[in-house]
């Protein structure tokens, strides 16, 4: 029996569980391993470059840009030092972003398409890398006698320095990045939400315009007691406080964009302006008929992944009665149905008939690859085919016979035009660029036989381009440093309207192609980006910004031209858009190659990187260490400490592999791997200690047609002695704790284990806010075998088997959560891994597996005060849950009472033994609750229901004038795992 020394030794995992939160490969984004993948390095002067098979050329052009840019970068800071940096370029997922972390190391992917949209004359990999090898050695400025990362985390420097300063010294202000963000948030009042890569761009813009770069060198090479404080450091610099130069922003950015929304023209001057059936829409498309419309977007806004919405036109029936005299304008309604959900693409186009429709969705393909492929949805029976897998595919359009669907697909930064027929046969390559190439909006003629579309060249400009599909033949028709984009064609295909960034702000243009004149059909203050032609009309169809109420849609006549002047307002509100950096990047010249010292396979033992160490000497001597490879797929983690008498030292050591196979770890511990639960009405409940090895492996899948629908598979063994400390009462008269005597469950018992364990689990739940306290979809089964191997090494020999079930249901008002669990043991097990039911406390987190592996579960049903043990079990709830209220006036340090639901709910269940079988009749218990989400940061972590249960024939004499049942307080379950 273990001494209660060790009740302390618990709090160090509480205290030291983050610590690996900053390990971040590739994988932690995907949950893939990647393990087919082949890597290697090259080794330059100043950097190491790791790349897998198949993008070398990828890679040695980021050697070449990274040698060519970085002493800019490091005069940018008034860094004279700077270690060599890992840099990892990968395309093993369609993901567009690029990390940084303290340890000099940034991962990119970097085989993108669309990204050219927001580049403006760009490219991918050049900018991208710029910006986060500048985050580097921003903090390679900063860095102080603390080790990483906890100067940073004390010196509180906001993100959106962070942000802005990158994108200052690396970029150039343009209209993804981040002007339209600005308009959006300033003209719906919400500068104080914006995102930190958006507003800490224009308040750095503003800060150099006003204090000079200087500036950014003081503030970087700033000191107190040998820190980098950030909030003094900028007092120090600018004489201002960080306060004072916010509110000084945000009257700028008002007085700047609502000075040039006045001087633009508005929606309702440039078209009729039309709402669509759906309050928030990414992408729209109508069929040639009108009759249909199909919608990306979504009804709930707290809703966190999309729907593919069908709306079909129904008109009023007339009314026999109506006598003709009612002038009132008849109008129709769309009836809507959800076809798909998930992530998709901007692009979808009708079949000519408007029976199908093609579109562009994220999945996982091959290898688990998360990627953009085509899916065709037949409208009239909702079946829906892939018909491209694993081309990385997206900007479908319809031919006008409806035999073929061309659409972009891109490899290694190279983009190319296909062409397929709708049931994904006969594929056709129509492009055949091989140089630094990217696509985007390819629309087909109306005579089936040219194709424009906007190509971005090696040079970076993305401009329109017109191909002939028989010859090949290409013909460039804009030529304009800004992004030219979403063609449409005139019915007659003589003429095309597109978006143009020029003049910084996205509007209608329309080109004529016998002449090759361009007339700038909008000049808007907000957006206005070109969609298609009006079904059986004379106008194009347009997006407006997601402002006020919901994307408006503006009828544009192609014939309108501008009515605006030039834009005036005085410099000190535009001096910011100005503002350029005094030593700004080189531009990227492919004739200056990086020195190669070195190429090799991958070898991760000889990049090790520090993450983080602490020890903290409080109630127990603990410190621990995390290391990491350049890759971010090998991570060591030792966590080690001990009481101060030293009698009770504790240790966790572990390895996981994130490269070879399915990830696994490897793990050692001793006095620190420990589980507790209430037990037996104790005081102290069951406090157990594991001590030995284990090895894990776990492998996620998916079957790639919804990202809400995966699999999860894990098997591990663990060789460990099992301890438990002795349970302990308080005696009120003594005050202290004695010895718990004897009660109704197992007496807890020590010994060695030998365990084989596999699980599997499979959740289907669309993201929502709702999954937080009162979900209304989603399902989920979780199967378990647990082995223990006695013949083998240990103490005992048993076979453990359960499974548990949920659903989710969205009813009127509310929800109906179903759950259903099962048990079974045969053999030899420790006696406190009974089965059955008692009336000790049950605990849960609030989320899935928060507690898993921590805190057991004790079955218990509401209401109930009854043991009942066996060696199987059938466990059964049924809830109708309804929100109460959406949260209570309460916080103490930062801990509040969110939102309130109710639940009217039956609990039954058995539990019985094999050899004697079923024997008594079911448990059942009937009540209602309330559970109040505890909060942190605004993210429930408990739940606490109060309610009242009691028997259904005990309500019956409660209703009857008997007494009611005592109210009980216990955590509270929204789902099982």
């Amino acid at each position: 029996m273990l001494s209660h020394k060790y009740l302390r030794l618990p709090l160090v995992l509480l205290i030291l569980l983050p610590l690996n939160a900053w390990a971040q490969g590739t994988w932690v984004w995907t949950n893939r391993v990647h393990s087919e993948l082949e890597w290697h390095t090259l080794e330059t002067e100043h950097f190491n470059v790791h790349y897998h098979a198949g993008i070398e050329e990828l890679a040695r052009v980021g050697a070449d840009w990274a040698e060519q840019i970085r002493s800019t970068l490091m005069a940018q800071m008034g860094v004279e030092q700077v270690p060599v940096i890992d840099i990892i370029f990968t395309t093993e997922d369609e993901i567009m972003n690029g990390y940084a972390i303290f340890t000099n190391q940034t991962f990119i992917w970097v085989d993108q398409n669309d990204a050219v949209i927001w580049l403006e004359n760009g490219k991918w990999l050049q900018q991208v890398l710029a910006h986060e090898l500048q985050h580097i050695i921003y903090a390679n400025a900063v860095k102080s006698w603390l080790p990483e990362p906890w100067h940073f985390l004390i010196g509180q420097t906001p993100a959106w320095f962070v942000e802005g300063l990158a994108e200052y010294c690396t970029e150039k202000w343009r209209p993804y990045r981040s002007d339209i963000s600005h308009k959006y948030h300033v003209f719906e009042h919400e500068l104080d939400e914006m995102d930190p890569h958006h507003d800490g761009y224009s308040k750095v813009l503003l800060l150099t315009a006003e204090y000079g770069d200087s500036t950014l060198i003081k503030l970087v090479n700033y000191r107190k007691l040998g820190l980098n404080l950030f909030d003094k450091a900028f007092k120090e610099a600018t004489g201002i406080t960080v306060d004072h130069f916010e509110e000084h922003w945000d009257e700028v950015m008002n007085s700047y964009y609502y000075s040039y929304k006045s001087q633009r023209e508005t929606y309702q001057e440039v078209g009729e302006v039309a709402a669509l059936p759906l309050e928030r829409v990414n992408a729209f498309a109508f069929a040639a008929d009108s009759s249909r419309i199909a919608l990306v977007g979504r009804d709930d806004e707290d809703q966190w992944d999309r729907s593919l919405i069908i709306g079909d036109l129904v008109w009023p029936e007339e009314d026999e009665n109506d006598d003709g005299d009612d002038e009132e304008e008849v109008k129709p309604n769309w009836e809507k149905r959800t076809l798909d959900y998930g992530r998709f693409h901007q692009s979808l186009t009708f079949s000519p008939d408007g029976d199908r429709l093609v579109y562009a969705k994220y999945h996982y393909g091959k290898h688990g690859s998360m990627i953009w492929d085509l899916r065709v949805a037949d409208l009239e029976t909702g079946r829906k085919r892939w018909i491209t897998r694993n081309l990385r595919a997206s900007w479908p359009d319809w031919s006008p016979d409806g035999e073929r669907i061309v659409f972009v697909s891109h490899n290694n930064s190279i983009s190319n035009l296909f062409s397929i027929r709708p049931d994904g046969s006969d594929l056709r390559q129509l492009t055949r660029f091989s140089d630094n190439t990217q696509i985007v909006s390819p629309r087909l003629a109306p005579d089936g036989k040219r194709i424009v579309c906007s190509v971005s060249g090696p040079d970076g400009d993305l401009n329109l381009t017109l191909i002939d599909i028989e010859t090949g033949m290409m013909e460039r028709l804009t030529d304009d440093p800004a992004v030219e984009y979403l063609p449409v064609w005139h019915p007659e295909g003589e003429r095309i309207t597109f978006t143009s960034h020029r003049g910084g702000t996205p509007n209608l243009h329309t080109l004529e192609l016998s002449s090759g004149d361009i007339v700038q059909n909008t000049d808007v203050g907000e957006a206005l980006w070109s969609n298609q032609w009006t079904p059986r009309g004379h106008s194009v169809m347009a997006t407006g910004m997601n402002t006020a109420d919901s994307v408006r849609v503006v009828l544009v006549d192609p014939e309108r031209t501008i009515t605006t002047s030039e834009f005036r307002i005085r410099a000190p509100f535009t001096a910011w858009l100005e503002q350029r950096p005094e030593q700004p990047l080189p531009v990227y010249d492919p004739n200056r190659p990086a020195e190669i010292l070195d190429r090799h396979r991958y070898r991760f033992l000889h990049h090790w990187k520090h993450l983080t160490s602490i020890v903290l000497p409080a109630e127990v001597l603990v410190g621990a260490t995390v290391w990491t490879d350049a890759l971010g797929k090998h991570l060591y983690q030792v966590i080690g400490g001990t009481t101060w008498d030293f009698q009770h030292p504790f240790y966790h050591v572990s390895y996981l592999n994130a490269q070879h196979g399915p990830l696994w770890q490897l793990s050692a511990y001793h006095n620190i791997n420990w589980t507790w639960r209430p037990y037996d009405s104790s005081d102290t409940g069951l406090l157990e200690l594991a001590d030995g090895a284990s090895l894990a492996f776990y492998l996620p899948f998916n079957a790639g047609n919804s990202l809400a629908s995966n699999h999860h598979l894990s098997t591990h063994l663990a060789l460990h002695r099992r301890s438990v400390c002795e349970m302990r009462d308080w005696d009120s008269e003594e005050e202290e704790f004695v010895s718990h005597p004897a009660g109704q469950l197992p007496v807890p018992a020590e010994g060695n284990e030998s365990l084989i364990g596999i699980d599997y689990r499979w959740m289907n739940r669309r993201p929502h806010r709702d999954n937080l306290a009162l979900p209304r979809q989603g399902w989920g089964i979780n199967l378990n075998s647990t082995f223990a191997l006695g013949d083998l090494w240990g103490d005992y020999t048993y076979q453990r088997y359960s499974w548990d079930s949920f659903l989710n249901q969205r009813l009127p008002g509310g929800a109906l959560f179903l759950r259903v669990a099962g048990k079974a043991l045969a053999g030899n097990a420790p006696a406190q891994d009974y089965i059955g039911f008692t009336d000790d406390f049950p605990v849960y987190g609030a989320g899935p597996n928060a507690l898993q592996g921590l805190i057991p579960e004790n079955h218990r049903l509401r209401g109930l005060d009854v043991i009942r043990l066996g060696d199987r079990m059938l466990l059964g709830t049924l809830e109708y849950r309804l929100p109460l209220l959406p949260g209570l006036p309460f916080e103490v340090l930062g801990v509040e009472l969110g939102q309130v639901t109710g639940a009217l709910f039956v609990d039954a269940g058995d539990a019985w033994y094999a050899d004697q079988g079923r024997t008594q009749d079911w448990l059942l218990s009937t009540g209602y609750e309330a559970k109040v989400a505890i909060q942190l940061g605004g993210a429930p972590f408990l739940f606490l229901a109060v309610g009242q249960a009691q028997a259904p024939e005990d309500w019956r004499t409660t209703f009857d004038g008997g007494d009611w049942p005592e109210p009980y307080l216990q955590c509270g379950l929204i789902n099982p795992f």
